[in-house]
């Protein structure tokens, strides 16, 4: 790439997201890489708080930002139990144009795909038909004690129908076995 100077950068910005369920006053979060945990988290739960705020959407692209939106959807689900949300996964493209320094060169383009996220975290129900949605963790437990769903474990985790929270939380010791080795010798038994 010595003979090549990058030009011109273009970003295309994908569909708009959620348009058709986004309620008036839903707060908006985006988040970049450079963005503290903290400071979003304290902005979004003090707007939650309010009464008129009904739905808050996380978006970020990037791999740093969409971990952290990731990390502050669940510490707002820990803070309010009965949140319905929506995911909405996908690429946001940007293409590069790079610039011949020598006559006979063509200008190349590259593409670049980051990952992209955004979230939507409803106090009032959404449609469960949604691609990416998921209700509440208390909506599991109701259907997984009426025995319509299996077992919730903690964090949300289904277990299955037949499992327990101490099924996850039992690690199995290996088992010890004789080994005959040799001729028959009684030193020659090994333990595995």
């Amino acid at each position: 790439m010595d003979n090549y100077v990058k030009g011109e950068v273009k970003q295309l910005d994908p569909e708009p997201v959620f348009q058709d369920i986004i309620v008036e006053g839903a707060v908006e979060m985006k988040v970049k890489a450079g963005s503290k945990i903290r400071n979003l988290m304290s902005f979004a739960l003090k707007k939650f708080e309010e009464q008129t705020v009904k739905q808050i959407v996380w978006s970020g692209s990037g791999q740093q930002a969409v971990s952290k939106v990731i990390t502050c959807v669940e510490m707002m689900k820990r803070t309010y139990k009965d949140l319905h949300q929506v995911n909405d996964i996908r690429y946001r493209r940007t293409e590069e144009y790079w610039e011949p320094k020598l006559s006979g060169l063509e200008r190349l383009k590259v593409n670049k795909d980051v990952p992209m996220i955004s979230i939507i975290l409803s106090k009032d129900t959404l449609d469960p038909t949604l691609l990416g949605y998921q209700g509440p963790a208390n909506m599991l437990r109701d259907l997984s004690s009426a025995g319509k769903v299996g077992g919730v474990g903690e964090g949300g985790m289904s277990v299955g129908k037949a499992g327990s929270e101490a099924h996850l939380k039992r690690k199995r010791k290996p088992k010890l076995r004789h080994v005959k080795k040799g001729n028959g010798d009684s030193n020659s038994n090994a333990q595995l």
